[in-house]
C-alpha cells in the first residue's frame, strides 16, 4: 500500500505544486482495490497472545499485529506504515525498527 501511495503523497509536499498527473490517477485506483483487502475488521480478543511485526526499509515503516489462533493461521487485527522523514532516514536499522 505504501508504494502505491507515493505518487500520491508527493502531492502533499508544501514544495509541490498540485498536479493531478495519469500516475496519480492509476495509483488511486490500485489503492482503492487494495484497501478492502488490507482492511482489519478483526476485534482484539482479550487474554489472547498478540504477535507484532515490524519492519523497515531506507524509506519507510511498517508493522502489523495479529492473534494467532489454535489451528496455527494468524489474524491481522492491526497494519501501520508510513514514509520516513528525512531525518529518520538516517537513522540506523535498529532504530528504525526499534
Amino acid at each position: 500500500m505504501l508504494q502505491l501511495r507515493t505518487p500520491l503523497d508527493a502531492l502533499s509536499k508544501k514544495s509541490t505544486a498540485f498536479k493531478w498527473s495519469p500516475g496519480c490517477q492509476d495509483a488511486f485506483e490500485k489503492a482503492k482495490k487494495v484497501l478492502p483487502l488490507h482492511y482489519c475488521s478483526r476485534i482484539s480478543i482479550r487474554n489472547w497472545k498478540l504477535i507484532v511485526a515490524a519492519d523497515a526499509t531506507d524509506y519507510d515503516i511498517g508493522a502489523v499485529i495479529t492473534h494467532r489462533f489454535a489451528d496455527g493461521t494468524e489474524k491481522a487485527i492491526c497494519h501501520a506504515s508510513r514514509n520516513l522523514t528525512n531525518a529518520e532516514k538516517k537513522y540506523g536499522q535498529i532504530e528504525k525498527e526499534g
